[in-house]
């Protein structure tokens, strides 16, 4: 190749890498105003307190979805509806969510009901760490707990789990091999077991605390989610199913099995409670179970939910229709 040609070559590859940085830097230019305005339009909203001190508990429990879904997908109902209606709690039939991605679902949640599209999961896990709704909490006088693999409202996770690219250098990684090769060499046994093992366990000391100011205490367990490593009966699952592979009928029943051991930690998690009839109490899925549904079926949104505190507006909380609406409802 002569030199003319290498030159010019050489040119052309520069001209394009000069025009590829331009659009990036103006790509981000806008990321970073839209997302300026949209966290000045979510600052700018406030909560209702209604003068109340309760202490809140919100067990959140991951992928589970709503009644309606689980008889529409799975003919299965839940045994906790009827444990938490024989209890007192409002429970949802078919509850919303403005998401069916848990970090987007979570981060709208903690953020005044945020129903502008975010940019991208690094994005949302700041909003996370800066929570509107925790900083209106503790200004109202509350101490927060946070029992979650995100950072939320600014506490430390309780474990690293690498399921979204949260963090600049899982960011840069993402998409190549390196993290796979990470994740077989750091992930031995079952992470995401081990971290649910972890949030319950911690959770009862959490709760048997002595504390001066009223506590918001938030637990997020990945149960139902996938991998299902539980049976009913809170037994190891020695054969966990890749649900990309596997059948529709092992999926239904592996889910539906996980999903009833959620039910009894959760409702032994509840009776946990030092006088939790004296508390505001939310149990909750973040979006519905999406494994078996195409990308635009609306029960990958619906979700569980069920609400209880002292004389509770049940016509008031008919009136909630997405999960992240809940916290102006709390009285």
């Amino acid at each position: 190749m002569s030199d003319n040609k290498i030159y010019t070559l050489n040119k052309g590859i520069n001209v394009f890498i000069f025009i590829f940085m331009g659009m990036t830097i103006i790509s981000g230019v806008q990321t970073y105003r839209y997302e300026d305005k949209r966290s000045k339009s979510v600052n700018s909203k406030t909560l209702p307190f209604f003068n109340y001190r309760n202490n809140i508990v919100w067990i959140l429990l991951d992928e589970y979805a709503s009644p309606a879904s689980l008889q529409s997908q799975f003919n299965f109902h839940t045994s906790l509806v009827d444990s938490l209606n024989s209890k007192g709690f409002f429970v949802y039939n078919a509850l919303k969510s403005r998401s069916d991605l848990t970090i987007y679902s979570i981060n709208s949640l903690f953020n005044q009901d945020d129903r502008g599209p975010v940019s991208n999961s690094m994005y949302a896990a700041d909003n996370l760490y800066n929570s509107s709704w925790i900083k209106q909490l503790k200004k109202n006088g509350y101490e927060f707990v946070s029992l979650d693999f995100f950072n939320v409202g600014g506490v430390p996770k309780l474990s690293y789990l690498r399921t979204y690219p949260d963090v600049y250098i899982d960011q840069v990684l993402c998409g190549s091999v390196i993290p796979v090769v990470l994740d077989e060499i750091c992930e031995k046994g079952l992470p995401y077991d081990e971290y649910n093992q972890k949030a319950i366990k911690k959770f009862k000391v959490e709760i048997h605390k002595k504390r001066a100011k009223p506590t918001f205490i938030w637990v997020h367990l990945l149960i139902p989610h996938n991998p299902f490593y539980r049976d009913a009966k809170g037994k190891l699952n020695k054969n966990v199913i890749n649900i990309g592979k596997a059948s529709r009928q092992e999926i239904v029943k592996q889910y539906t099995d996980y999903l009833s051991y959620g039910n009894t930690v959760t409702l032994k998690m509840l009776e946990e409670i030092p006088d939790w009839k004296d508390k505001t109490i939310i149990i909750s899925g973040d979006h519905g179970a999406r494994m078996l549904l195409p990308d635009n079926d609306p029960r990958r949104k619906e979700t569980f939910g069920a609400i209880y505190y002292p004389g509770m507006d049940r016509k008031e909380l008919d009136t909630i229709k997405y999960m992240q609406q809940i916290p102006f409802h709390l009285h």
